[in-house]
């Protein structure tokens, strides 16, 4: 065979190699770990954060020419498996340094904490310096991250023993039912099933008490994907941000007085 000619066919079999490399970039099915709540698995199915994704998620996989397989655990083991391999996404995340390292985020907006108090809420800290000049007491749900500012308060929170950290988002509501914390703080449609069965979701209201700044918030995916995979993923999570998607799913899923949280 001339050199031309070889040079010629090797081209083309890169070519086509190429485009069959990318087709099967990722794996056949993706496994995408949703949030749980212990022994509540009928409340995850009716909450504003499931009917975004359940709309999200097959057109994100749409977009990116994979399957993706739903897998409910608590938060805390979906980043934990996430670092492993055995997950491969969880969305609905915060950015943190340490997820960074094992982990890629497609970034989908930027996100913070709200106060959730009992009505009527005026007079409510407005500054993070005013909450701990206060007498406040503030619970918080273990493994939700919003930033280094989110940290240094709770540490803070802490040394003047008025913070409270929990398991779950029922019980964090059940001890502001009871009258054992004075707010909760975190994303409130976390906890906006939980407030409606415990008969608080009238009296209580969250509150932006401008208390930390936003973080970038979105979906990660395991940096154990092969990089074309992960290219994939982060293109088609781009295009759903940018042609609007993902904000009309929040539009239309949040409630207004919960949308607050979520920026673009």
């Amino acid at each position: 065979m001339r050199p031309q000619s070889f040079a010629l066919l090797a081209a083309a079999l890169f070519a086509a190699c190429g485009v069959a490399c990318a087709e099967e970039a990722c794996p056949a099915v993706l496994h995408l770990a949703l949030p749980s709540v212990p022994n509540k698995r009928e409340q995850q199915e009716d909450t504003p954060i499931r009917h975004v994704l359940d709309e999200l998620i097959p057109e994100f996989a749409r977009r990116a020419g994979t399957q993706i397989q739903l897998e409910f655990m608590p938060r805390v083991r979906a980043f934990a498996e996430l670092r492993h391999g055995s997950v491969d996404l969880v969305p609905m995340a915060t950015r943190t340094m340490e997820r960074d390292g094992f982990a890629q985020m497609v970034v989908m907006g930027r996100i913070k904490a709200m106060l959730i108090m009992r009505k009527p809420v005026a007079p409510h800290p407005v500054s993070s310096d005013e909450l701990l000049a206060g007498s406040m007491r503030v619970v918080v749900v273990r493994g939700q991250e919003f930033g280094p500012h989110f940290d240094a308060l709770l540490v803070k929170l802490q040394k003047l023993g008025r913070l409270d950290s929990v398991a779950d988002q029922l019980i964090a509501v059940r001890m502001l039912k009871a009258g054992h914390t004075d707010a909760i703080l975190g994303l409130p449609a976390f906890f906006a099933p939980m407030l409606d069965t415990e008969g608080l979701a009238e009296q209580t209201e969250a509150v932006d008490g401008d208390l930390i700044e936003s973080v970038d918030e979105g979906l990660y995916m395991s940096s154990k994907l092969p990089a074309a995979c992960r290219a994939r993923l982060q293109a088609a999570g781009e295009t759903l941000r940018s042609n609007g998607f993902y904000r009309s799913l929040l539009n239309r899923f949040i409630p207004p007085t919960q949308r607050g949280a979520f920026i673009d």
